[in-house]
């Protein structure tokens, strides 16, 4: 057996145009900006179907899966555990149970109501104005 050398030519790297893409942007910015662009943002909650099913859910409504599957799309945000507004729908739900148990009469109750609903408005003015 003879074994011969063959020569090969010798390749060379792209040249580098100073860490810049060809857009003139730092490489590094490009690659941030793909990744951000690639990233698959998350529902804050999923609809009811998708719940149900186990199924990633667009959150947006109707979303892409009920869409496609042609299912009406609700979504419950009391289910969001995740938010503050739901501990505090929580607690204003158990208090008024609370007065239901004890026999509180409709005056108070509605008393109570009304400070709600007042409160809550006030808070929906103070979150705009900021």
């Amino acid at each position: 057996m003879n074994l011969t050398m063959t020569k090969h030519r010798n390749i060379a790297p792209r040249p580098v145009l100073n860490q810049e893409s060809l857009l003139g942007i730092p490489l590094s910015e490009v690659n941030q900006l793909h990744r951000k662009a690639t990233r698959q943002k998350r529902a804050s909650t999923a609809c009811i179907n998708c719940k149900i099913s186990k199924r990633k859910c667009s959150g947006e409504s109707p979303c892409a899966s009920c869409t496609a599957f042609g299912q009406q799309c609700l979504i419950d945000k009391t289910l969001d555990k995740r938010r503050r507004v739901t501990v505090k729908h929580q607690s204003l739900g158990l208090k008024l149970l609370d007065f239901v148990r004890l026999d509180t009469t409709s005056i108070q109750i509605r008393e109570y109501l009304d400070d709600v609903l007042r409160s809550n408005r006030k808070n929906g003015e103070q979150k705009r104005g900021m």
